[in-house]
């Protein structure tokens, strides 16, 4: 089950995954200004809340198993 499989990720795995999409998102806001200054308008980028929302969910797990790793 892939419940199982992301139970057993370290504060260590999830840190790095942060990481990956960290660079994604600054990717994807430097290709936004990018285009802005060549076509003189923002697209709209679909990617960038995405990533925000995975992100703010990996945050909020590594809290949690902090938590529970300090409570027991």
């Amino acid at each position: 089950m892939a419940s199982k499989k992301i139970e057993t990720l370290t504060e260590e795995d999830w840190t790095y995954v942060e990481t990956l999409l960290g660079k994604e998102a600054a990717k994807q806001r430097e290709y936004v200004e990018q285009f802005k200054c060549k076509n003189k308008y923002a697209p709209k980028s679909p990617h960038i809340p995405k990533i925000t929302k995975i992100m703010d969910a990996i945050r909020s797990e590594k809290t949690y198993k902090r938590t529970l790793d300090t409570k027991w």
